[in-house]
């Protein structure tokens, strides 16, 4: 681990500061990664769709929120849902609602995984960055 001196408070209140944002922003990224990895793996045919919608939806110093989302439209077969969120999509293929599919469990499983390895993402982050964190 590098060893960083500063010169006062604020200097390292920034740099910790500074550091915390880029660990934030790596782990926003895995996120997006372990939710296409799961659509993947439980969708077929329709996964590029879903794929090409996750997103970081939200995040600050303290969280990061991903999504399926989708804002440029998407068609049912039950009919037109131009325009709407693709969260109708995810309903339908994690209630077991969509043609020749099982229910999926997407959310769960990209949460748990998350769950398991951001944490240790993170803290793996932020020591290679100079901030050491147990």
């Amino acid at each position: 681990m590098m060893k960083v001196i500063f010169n006062s408070l604020e200097e390292m209140m920034t740099f910790v500061k500074n550091v915390n944002a880029k660990a934030v922003d790596d782990c926003g990224e895995e996120m997006v990664r372990i939710l296409e990895r799961t659509i993947r793996d439980q969708v077929r045919g329709y996964e590029g769709h879903l794929f090409n919608a996750v997103e970081v939806s939200n995040k600050n110093d303290t969280s990061i929120e991903v999504e399926v989302a989708d804002y440029q439209g998407w068609t049912s077969l039950a009919g037109s849902n131009k325009g709407q969120a693709f969260e109708n999509a995810m309903i339908g293929l994690e209630g077991g609602y969509t043609w020749g599919r099982d229910a999926t469990n997407i959310m769960e499983t990209a949460t748990e995984e998350s769950e398991n390895k951001i944490p240790i993402e993170y803290k793996n982050i932020m020591n290679s960055l100079g901030v050491p964190v147990k």
